[in-house]
């Protein structure tokens, strides 16, 4: 089972909103977009090891931020 399906599955349950944490620690983003585009709105993100470390309010332009700011993508603009 997939993100998309487990996203769909939480969108039957009433679910509206996910919070994604350890982005500190992740370099693929793609699970947050399959997760949205199956209904669920990403509301905040955490960047640290704990549960409740540094969680911040969530934007368009914050997952443009992190996604351009992948290994591959620091490697062609350094």
């Amino acid at each position: 089972m997939g993100t998309g399906d487990i996203a769909t599955q939480f969108v039957r349950l009433g679910c509206s909103r996910f919070i994604a944490t350890r982005l500190d620690v992740s370099g693929v983003y793609g699970n947050i977009l399959n997760a949205t585009a199956n209904g669920l709105a990403l509301t905040y993100y955490g960047m640290g090891p704990m549960p409740t470390d540094l969680f911040e309010a969530f934007s368009a332009e914050k997952l443009a931020d992190l996604l351009m700011k992948t290994p591959l993508s620091r490697e062609l603009l350094s």
